[in-house]
């Protein structure tokens, strides 16, 4: 018996004397806070698409997109909402404190408006 066939599109690999459907890429890409956020989403509300996904085996590209998209997003957000407020490395050296609070607060709004962009669509 060969150790893997291909029927219908789909690869199989033999375990003990069964064949066994390969959902996932041997390679995968790393999925990041972004596209594990995604994943779950997919899992609560679009479980068709998740479906359809994991057994075409695209999911992990699908996720390491939207992960990458997502943050590159979250990046550019934080650094224009930096800018807009005045938020700079001269604050950083007199108010060490009051630069990480205002950094934070940037960080959480991007975090939202990512979720609303990207995530939860």
């Amino acid at each position: 018996m060969r150790k893997h066939i291909i029927e219908n599109g789909i690869r199989y690999e033999l375990q003990g004397e069964q064949y066994y459907p390969i959902f996932f890429q041997l390679k995968q890409k790393p999925i990041g806070r972004f596209g594990r956020q995604h994943l779950a989403w997919l899992k609560e509300y679009r479980k068709e698409t998740y479906t359809m996904l994991l057994t075409t085996g695209k999911l992990n590209d699908y996720l390491s997109e939207i992960d990458y998209e997502a943050t590159e997003l979250y990046r550019s957000i934080i650094s224009q909402l930096a800018k807009s407020e005045g938020i700079s490395e001269s604050l950083k050296a007199a108010d060490t404190l009051g630069w990480a609070q205002e950094m934070n607060n940037i960080a959480q709004r991007a975090r939202e408006i990512v979720r609303f962009e990207v995530i939860d669509q």
